[in-house]
Parts: structure tokens; sequence; C-alpha cells
């Protein structure tokens, strides 16, 4: 360890999951152990404490409070950068679609950063009719309206992983 490392984590080799967390200690690289030592705190009381801060934690972007499909946002073409995904704060949006309209929405995010998944929904009772779930960092989706009628394309962006994400929506009419 090093000055300023307090706060790395601690994981366990057979799960590797975090474990605890450095709080401080005397030791630094280039000296034996002999003496000194590191202190860690278990990440299992830390957790309670710092939650808020992990899983809500950040800002957020102008859509909010879009975060079930009850609270959709009505959105419009053009384009929507910055949108913020989180853990427990997913993002839910829906567009008017004339009969036999199309309509191309993409999303652009770094898969590394957190692996954002899209759903369309016909309705906000039933089950997604649609699910986008790779690893790649672009969604791309074209979806029809073949009723004879206009309807809500209605669709949710989550996250599948980690805990924070940032995309750009593009949504156009071909």
């Amino acid at each position: 360890t090093e000055p300023g490392s307090s706060g790395s984590g601690l994981f366990r080799a057979d799960t590797g999951q975090l474990y605890g967390q450095l709080f401080g200690g005397p030791s630094f690289c280039g000296v034996e152990p002999d003496g000194l030592f590191d202190c860690y705190g278990s990440f299992a009381v830390t957790f309670p404490r710092i939650k808020n801060l992990l899983l809500k934690g950040g800002s957020d972007d102008k859509s909010e409070q879009n975060d079930s499909c009850a609270k959709a946002r009505i959105v419009k073409t053009g384009g929507f950068p910055g949108r913020i995904v989180k853990v427990l704060d997913e993002d839910w949006y829906k567009i008017s679609i004339k009969p036999g309209q199309t309509v191309d929405i993409g999303l652009l995010f770094n898969n590394a950063d957190g692996d954002i998944d899209f759903q369309f929904f016909e309705d906000c009772k039933g089950a997604p009719i649609f699910t986008e779930d790779s690893t790649f960092d672009n969604i791309e989706i074209t979806a029809t309206n073949n009723a004879n009628k206009a309807a809500f394309l209605i669709w949710r962006a989550y996250l599948a992983n980690d805990t924070r994400n940032s995309y750009d929506m593009t949504i156009s009419f071909p």
C-alpha cells in the first residue's frame, strides 16, 4: 500500500467479491512487512452507510422522474445527449407513432462503464415485446406500428450490471 490508497478494495480470491476496504496503516511499497500493518474495514459494515451514494448518488439527467412505465417521459424526434441510468433508477420513454409509421431509436454508450439493456412494451401492463441485452456499445432499434391506429411505443433503458452509466439517445422517423 501507499499513501492515498485508503478505500481500496480487499477482494475474496474464491468469489471475487468485495470483502473490505483499506482504512489505513503505516506500510508502504518497498519495505519489508515486519512490524508494519494495514487496517481493513468490513464492507458489510460500510455498505449500509454509503449505499445511497453508490446506488443513487451522482447527478441525473433532464428526463427525471421517468423511473417507471407510468412515469415514462413522452419524447419526440431528436437527440437526447447525456442521459444517465443507474442500477435502481431505470429510464422509461414513450413516443406516439401513426399506423404504419416506423421509428428508429439509438443509444450510444460505453458498455465497459455498465451494460445498458433495452426493452419495448405495448403497454404498461404487459411483458416486454422485445429485449436487446447484448454487450455491445450501441443499441439501434427500428420499430413499426403495424396496428391500424396510432399507438404509443414504450421503452425502458436499464442497467444490467454496474451502478451507473451515461448514454446518448437519438430518435427519428426515417
